[in-house]
């Protein structure tokens, strides 16, 4: 993990990331808490929101355990896991 950040996390994108991240952990608390519906959340982000997270999964889990704090971005991961769900939902709908 100090290899990736020596390497790829500038100052800039240290921001940039933590901005983001920020971001998509307010949405899933939304989502959680019901105070914003899957269907919309899918309709802005959709696919683009799954492949940030998969690709971005390593280093979430790496800046988790660096800092050990478990408990960092599980509304992130439930924003990823509900929409995972949707995702093979809408697939199915327009396979037919």
């Amino acid at each position: 993990m100090e290899d990736y950040v020596k390497k790829y996390m500038t100052d800039d994108m240290i921001i940039i990331m933590t901005e983001v991240i920020f971001y998509f952990e307010g949405v899933g608390e939304l989502l959680k808490e019901g105070l914003i519906e899957i269907d919309i959340v899918y309709s802005m982000f959709g696919d683009r929101f799954l492949m940030w997270a998969e690709k971005f999964a390593p280093v979430l889990v790496g800046i988790r355990d660096y800092l050990e704090t478990p408990e960092r971005y599980r509304n992130t991961e439930y924003l990823y896991e509900e929409m995972k769900k949707r995702q093979k939902i809408v697939r199915k709908l327009y396979q037919k």
